[in-house]
């Protein structure tokens, strides 16, 4: 398989099963608040049952194809359109929602349109003051996308289809203790026949957790999942077992912090055998407030993490990332970000070879100015950098783009 294109979704599916394996215990931290609480485009606040918005953008890419050397940039532009539909009652929530996105390159060698669509459709409904449900479903189609969805690296893919249904019921067995039952369902196609055979595959995951309000500050949480990994071709079926523990912790009133650690125990096919290994893994993250309108987060992340070469089928993965959000003047604000990840490759065919480690670094500022309640303009810069060892994988791209979005 094509090494560069091996980790084009890296960062996109590579933490796909640890995602898959947290979105099913988040789900049920949703089911506590389903009670038509449940609206990420703010439709019933104003009124309105139904959001369109729509944007344009422009800029340009000095590394559109993201190799090594000979860099050969180009001018792009971009358009995206998202409709919603909710309909809220007393006990219930739904939510329909279908987005399409394109991008077009004036100079960039092969395909020069990217598109990515998806459909989002959720459900909740709460039984009684204790009793919760909730599932969700998430639909992407990408053709030839140019960005692999991520914070932290961006690569071609290749048309791919994904679905996602995750559902949770929560029951509040008193005052202070929760309880969460999770289910998901994860599905990987690609049209291309190189990651069809390395890649395509579909996982199933199941599991409760359990949660305790220690006090108005302090909540405890623990989990367990299973999940089960199954590739249509290639040899890399797994079981993996997974629990965790967790706290969240106000330590001021403008500053908080979370933990999460725990490990996975983790069965797996190989080529010539199938072999079992502990993947321990911890997240830290915080968040200060240093005004009202500035806030600053950070935090750092290791886990084991699947990968997309076909020589390197997992990696001990090392992040940290930073951020700082600040409004600077009445409707002008900055966000700036930085991601630096380290990871580490093992080679699961030659056994005895030493692992490989990459460096990925990112930074991101962007300015928005909010001219009208419903007219948002802003000006972005990305710059990243792939450190590798392995050959035609390191890159540099610098990206610079202004765009305008209206919410009807």
């Amino acid at each position: 398989m094509n090494l560069r294109k091996g980790l084009s979704t890296k960062m996109k599916r590579m933490p796909q099963t640890m995602l898959f394996l947290g979105c099913a215990v988040l789900l049920g931290g949703l089911s506590m608040s389903a009670r038509a609480a449940y609206d990420p485009e703010g439709t019933v606040k104003k009124g309105k049952r139904w959001a369109i918005s729509a944007g344009l953008r422009t800029g340009y890419d000095d590394n559109s194809t993201t190799a090594s050397h000979s860099k050969h940039g180009s001018w792009f532009g971009g358009w995206n359109v998202l409709g919603r539909y909710s309909y809220p009652t007393d006990t219930s929530f739904f939510s329909a929602a279908t987005s399409a996105n394109g991008n077009f390159f004036a100079d960039r060698p092969g395909a020069l349109f990217d598109f990515s669509n998806g459909v989002d459709l959720t459900f909740a409904h709460t039984f009684n003051p204790r009793l919760s449900f909730d599932i969700a479903d998430h639909f992407r189609f990408g053709q030839e996308p140019q960005l692999a969805e991520n914070n932290t690296v961006y690569r071609r893919a290749g048309d791919y289809i994904n679905n996602g249904v995750n559902a949770g019921l929560s029951y509040q067995l008193s005052s202070k203790w929760f309880l969460d039952f999770n289910l998901g369902h994860d599905l990987w196609h690609y049209d291309d026949a190189q990651m069809k055979r390395d890649l395509e595959r579909q996982a199933i995951t199941v599991g409760p957790s359990l949660r305790y309000r220690l006090s108005e500050i302090t909540t405890l949480s623990a989990s367990y999942s299973y999940s089960t990994i199954m590739y249509d071709q290639s040899p890399r079926d797994a079981d993996v077992h997974t629990a965790t523990a967790g706290i969240v912790q106000s330590l001021t009133r403008k500053w908080s912090a979370s933990l999460d650690a725990g490990a996975s125990v983790r069965k797996e096919d190989t080529i010539t055998s199938r072999e079992s290994h502990v993947e321990p893994f911890v997240n830290f993250g915080t968040s200060y407030s240093v005004s009202q309108k500035a806030k600053l987060i950070g935090g750092v992340r290791h886990s084991f993490q699947e990968t997309d070469a076909a020589s390197f089928y997992y990696a001990q993965s090392t992040s940290a990332y930073a951020g700082f959000d600040w409004e600077f003047a009445r409707n002008l604000s900055s966000s700036t970000s930085l991601n630096i990840v380290d990871n580490e490759l093992a080679n699961a065919i030659l056994k005895n070879s030493p692992a490989v480690d990459e460096w990925i670094y990112v930074v991101n500022q962007c300015f928005t100015w909010r001219l009208r309640e419903e007219l948002t303009l802003d000006l972005r810069y990305t710059w990243t950098r792939l450190d590798s060892p392995l050959e035609n994988r390191s890159y540099r791209r610098n990206v610079v783009s202004i765009g305008a979005s209206y919410l009807f």
